[in-house]
């Protein structure tokens, strides 16, 4: 076997561990959010048997032992979701990377959209940490991880949305749509309301987008 054969072997092998390596990423932390789904419904469940109802209730309630018996329920769920949440940003944007030829002007939405997603994670961390039974005074580092959390969600989903819409053969172009109305219109109506249930669907519409994000990322590769 030539040096050059040899070259190409190493060259196909360090290719496929890559693909490898990279598909089992991409399934781990589509798993991990569809795990922290299920964990998020079923501490609503288990909640609602002692009263907790997403109609009266909102979702930081779930985290106080006033009304949960078990709030560390949900303060471990929280921490595990934007543990999740934190790393699946450095993922988004290697993959818009390597599968679009991003404009100067993508970047700039690209660099936002993955910093304010870091807040946002870091945001929802925090809420795990300083739940309301340990909101701080006037519950302020709650309110504070609350603000960062979802404003940092929201302006990472417009800033990501924005790249798959203008994207030219972006095969991510109608969850950018979603990700351009169904949230902000959620976002409106609690800001409106501020009813929990308006917040519970909040919430849903921002995991619905990054769920659907990866989801059509990991569908798109085995199609192709």
């Amino acid at each position: 076997m030539t040096n050059q054969n040899i070259l190409d072997v190493e060259n196909k092998n360090t290719k496929k561990y890559k693909v490898l390596n990279e598909n089992f990423i991409e399934t781990l932390l589509f798993l991990g959010g569809i795990a922290y789904l299920s964990l998020l419904i079923a501490n609503i469940l288990l909640a609602s048997f002692f009263g907790y109802n997403i109609l009266y209730n909102y979702i930081s309630e779930l985290g106080y032992s006033r009304i949960v018996p078990f709030p560390f329920l949900n303060d471990g769920v929280t921490i595990f979701c934007g543990m999740i949440m934190f790393f699946s940003h450095f993922y988004y944007v290697h993959q818009l990377k390597i599968q679009y030829h991003i404009s100067r002007y993508s970047i700039v939405f690209m660099t936002l959209g993955f910093l304010s997603g870091i807040i946002g994670a870091l945001g929802y961390f925090f809420l795990g940490i300083f739940s309301l039974d340990r909101a701080g005074p006037s519950d302020l580092y709650h309110g504070i991880s609350m603000g960062f959390s979802f404003s940092g969600f929201l302006i990472s989903i417009a800033c990501y949305s924005l790249i798959f819409v203008f994207t030219r053969n972006c095969h991510l172009k109608k969850v950018g749509l979603y990700g351009l109305t169904f949230p902000f219109i959620c976002f409106i109506v609690y800001s409106l309301t501020n009813t929990p249930l308006a917040e519970w669907i909040l919430l849903f519409s921002i995991i619905g987008f990054f769920l659907a994000f990866i989801y059509n990322i990991i569908i798109y590769k085995i199609r192709d």
